[in-house]
């Protein structure tokens, strides 16, 4: 029960409730059972689900839930409640296919960001874009693969070969596994100038500045992405920085940080969107 509280928060936050660099002092945080509902990546998940998950992750085992507690669950019987929309079947976009096809050569820094991004977004948001998923994963997995993918961009006449969408997938797929998942897919088709406000935009920076330093580093983007779970090598990360830094001091500001997604948002004839407009 305990180790389906730790997989619940993940899944809904995107982060792992106990972490440090420290492998010493992680097994310290464990053995105590520390941790907090962060308020960025828990500020839309439900009181229900929080309290689910307090409850799942109480050290001592016999004052924590049991399985037939936790289904019996106030979280659960909300959901049970919920209608499922029935558009699975909704029609793919043209736009949303061209932009699946032209998220390509972006660096590792700007994907991280995207799916930074992602997660700031309220489903309300991105309920079109999810609509569109759906469409395309057609056996409903939660995830697109390449057949789905394919079948589409034939369907568009936008491409006739397996290898066309192996190459889009290639190119989305931010964890490696050869498929796209459902914030691959947000990150890889949301429009930066619609959402990507100076607010966002520097509170992904803050993500990277680890040390508040006002500068990112090489040491920082090593522990940004080991927080997100990818494991990126030294020479990946100074090919990363020299791509983006313009002044050539080893280091990316903020206003280099910013040109990243600035550059996105010019190609769509854009700039960034006023928080005022964005509902978050």
């Amino acid at each position: 029960m305990w180790s389906i509280g730790v997989l619940l928060y993940t899944l809904v936050s995107g982060y792992y409730p106990f972490f440090t660099p420290n492998r010493g002092d992680l097994f310290k945080k464990i053995k105590a059972g520390e941790f907090e509902f962060k308020a960025s990546a828990f500020k839309r998940i439900s009181s229900q689900c929080q309290d689910l998950i307090q409850k799942l992750l109480v050290k001592d085992p016999a004052q924590r839930i049991t399985g037939k507690d936790a289904l019996d669950h106030e979280w659960f019987k909300v959901w049970k409640n919920k209608s499922i929309e029935d558009d699975v079947d909704a029609e793919v976009d043209d736009e949303v296919v061209k932009r699946l096809l032209k998220y390509k050569g972006e660096s590792t820094i700007k994907r991280a960001g995207m799916n930074m991004l992602v997660k700031m977004l309220s489903e309300g948001e991105v309920k079109d874009l999810r609509k569109q998923f759906e469409a395309i994963d057609k056996d409903g997995t939660g995830m697109i693969h390449s057949s789905e993918l394919a079948a589409v961009l034939q369907k568009k006449e936008m491409a006739s070969s397996t290898a066309s969408a192996d190459a889009a997938i290639k190119e989305i797929d931010y964890y490696g596994n050869g498929k796209i998942n459902y914030s691959e897919f947000i990150a890889a088709t949301i429009s930066i100038k619609n959402f990507m406000t100076d607010q966002k935009l520097q509170t992904i920076f803050n993500q990277f500045d680890t040390d508040h330093s006002g500068n990112i580093t090489h040491e920082n983007i090593k522990f940004a992405m080991q927080k997100l779970g990818n494991q990126i090598s030294d020479k990946d990360i100074e090919e990363m920085i020299a791509k983006h830094d313009t002044k050539g001091d080893g280091i990316l500001s903020y206003e280099e940080f910013s040109q990243i997604f600035r550059g996105l948002a010019e190609a769509e004839d854009d700039g960034f969107a006023d928080d005022s407009k964005t509902n978050i």
